[in-house]
This record gives C-alpha cells, structure tokens and sequence, in this order.
C-alpha cells in the first residue's frame, strides 16, 4: 500500500476567522507537510482555486489555507528537491477545487490549465495527475505525466454518510489501522485522513 494525504494542505489554520471555530469539519491532516514527508507520505492532494480577486489559493470547500501563487511554488519546489534528492516518486494529484457556479465562474478552467502546463513544465520530478474540478468531477486538465495511477479513496468524505462527513478526525482513528491492514500487502495508492 501507497498511503497517501488527503486534503494535504488542510492541516493549516483557515485564512479566514469566521471560519476557524469550523476547521475540524474540513481539516483532514494534522502533520505539516514536512512531517507527512518525513513519515514517508509520497503521494498528496493539493485543491487549488482562484479566489475573487483572481490570486490562487490552496483550499476544501469553503476553508482557504494558504493564498498566493508563491506559496503554491515553495511547496511544489520543496517535493520536488525531495523526489530529486531521494532517488522516489512523488506524485501530485492537482484538483481545481470549485464547488458550485460563483467559484467556477471565479476560477476559470482556462487558468487552471495555464497552470497546470506551467507545473508540468517546471516541477520535473513531481509525477502529476489528477485535473479534475471538485464541482462535478469532470476533467479540466489531463496531465501527460499521469500515466496509469490507480487510486483508492478511503476517508470520511467518501466512506461515512454524509451527515458524518464533519468528523474526519474520527473516521480516521475508527478505521485508519483497519485500512492499513486491509491494503498492507497490495499495491494501492490510498488516500486517507490524518496519516
């Protein structure tokens, strides 16, 4: 099994405080991005967007994590050193993160795609995937590093109903050793909550 971050980012403290007696409902890490590298994570999640002043963010749902294109290049540049450094596949997988028409109409898939061409291009050593846009999982870009990558989703979003869906924390520490066990021996990329 591949373990892999889901919502990578959301371990950070919401950017907006409205949003901050809420975090628990949307916060699926609780390591740094450095800390889910060094406990051997190569495979993340990062849901990106453009808010409404057209600057890009790393998002989930309504929860913005951290803002600006820079910030977007120190992580990606960071993994990317690693993956050359340690002789391992990194791997990326990019979703536009728009949940309904006004982030959509904010967020344009034709920047999406800009972008992802410009981290294709840039970020050599990172295998990228993913492109989708979280609004209705249609593709927005297809990334010609992807290759064949098979992955499984194992996370409260997707596995608990959905008046659950507030408690990642909690399916994670109800069902994350069971996961282990149960993909230990396969070849799997696995998304899951608090690696």
């Amino acid at each position: 099994m591949t373990k892999a971050s889901h919502n990578t980012f959301s371990y950070a403290e919401p950017l907006q405080w409205w949003l901050r007696p809420f975090a628990f409902v949307a916060r699926c890490q609780g390591k740094t991005l450095t800390e889910q590298v060094e406990a051997g994570i190569r495979v993340f999640d990062l849901r990106i967007r453009q808010d409404k002043n057209g600057e890009w963010v790393i998002a989930h749902n309504a929860f913005i994590y951290m803002r600006g294109l820079d910030t977007i290049e120190r992580k990606l540049c960071w993994l990317d050193g690693k993956a050359r450094e340690g002789g391992c596949i990194v791997r990326v997988r990019v979703l536009h993160e728009v949940r309904n028409s006004r982030q959509a109409r904010q967020s344009s898939s034709v920047a999406f795609n800009s972008l992802c061409d410009w981290m294709c291009h840039t970020y050599r050593h990172i295998m990228f995937f993913g492109g989708q846009r979280t609004m209705d999982w249609r593709s927005d870009y297809v990334f010609p590093t992807a290759g064949d990558i098979d992955y499984i989703e194992r996370h409260a979003s997707v596995r608990w109903p959905k008046w659950l869906h507030w408690w990642p924390w909690l399916y994670a520490r109800l069902h994350n050793e069971e996961i282990e066990e149960e993909y230990r021996e396969k070849p799997d990329v696995v998304f899951i909550d608090f690696v």
